[in-house]
Formats: structure tokens, C-alpha cells, sequence
């Protein structure tokens, strides 16, 4: 059984660029949001650690924790980024192929429509006039 992005997240608790790449746009946004939170979550535990190492006079309980925590911030935040660009490229490949799909049935509407009110004649004359542009 294959896991969806969003399991793969919460299971391994971090993701790759070809994970992103078949996940729809509704899963990205919702494991965005879990990484977002994650993220805002080891900021709160760094600002409570910088507080404590402020009134313990710049003494931190565990520099290896904060070094640890630093580099876990940086990497949700490199991962937030990531997701946001591939939510980015899906929603303009979207647009373009609906673009494409309302141009091609406008064209088609519009044959439809010079189908019904012109001569053929006539209609063959919009047609070369037309690919003459």
C-alpha cells in the first residue's frame, strides 16, 4: 500500500522532491500546513531555550539541542518553501490547460455557430481570412 504525502509526512516527518511531484494540490496545502506548524513549533521551543539561556546568563541546557533545533528550523522552512514553489507550478499548469481547453471550445462553439448562419462559401472565407492573421 502506497502512503499519501500527507502520511509520509507525519510518519518520517520530512519529505523529498519526487514526493511532491504526484501529490495534488489539496495535499500539498494540507502538508504545508503541517509543516508549518512543525516549524512554528521548534521556533517556540528556541525562543523559550533563548529566554532561559537570557536569565541564566547566556547558558544554554543543551547546545547540542539548540544547534539540532536551529538546523530542524531551517530545514521546515527550506521544506515550506519547497511545497509552496510545487503549489506555485501546479496552479499555472492548471491555468494553462484550462486556458487551452476554453480556447479549443471556443472554436469549436465558433464553427458551430458560422456552421449555422453562414454559406459555406462565405464561412470558407472567414476561415482563410482568419489563418491569414
Amino acid at each position: 500500500m502506497t502512503m499519501n504525502i500527507i502520511e509520509k509526512y507525519q510518519q518520517k516527518g520530512r519529505l523529498y522532491p519526487p514526493d511532491l511531484l504526484n501529490a495534488s494540490i489539496d495535499d500539498l496545502l494540507q502538508v504545508k500546513l503541517l509543516v508549518d506548524g512543525d516549524s512554528s513549533n521548534i521556533e517556540a521551543q528556541l525562543v523559550e531555550a533563548r529566554g532561559n539561556a537570557f536569565r541564566d546568563r547566556n547558558q544554554y541546557a543543551d547546545p547540542e539541542w539548540y544547534k539540532n533545533a536551529t538546523i530542524a528550523k531551517k530545514a521546515k522552512g527550506r521544506l515550506s518553501q519547497m511545497i509552496q514553489l510545487e503549489i506555485g507550478r501546479k496552479r499555472r499548469e492548471a491555468y494553462a490547460k484550462k486556458v487551452q481547453e476554453d480556447s479549443e471550445l471556443f472554436k469549436r462553439k465558433l464553427l458551430r455557430a458560422m456552421d449555422a448562419l453562414l454559406t459555406p462559401e462565405l464561412k470558407q472565407k472567414v476561415i482563410e481570412l482568419a489563418r491569414s492573421y
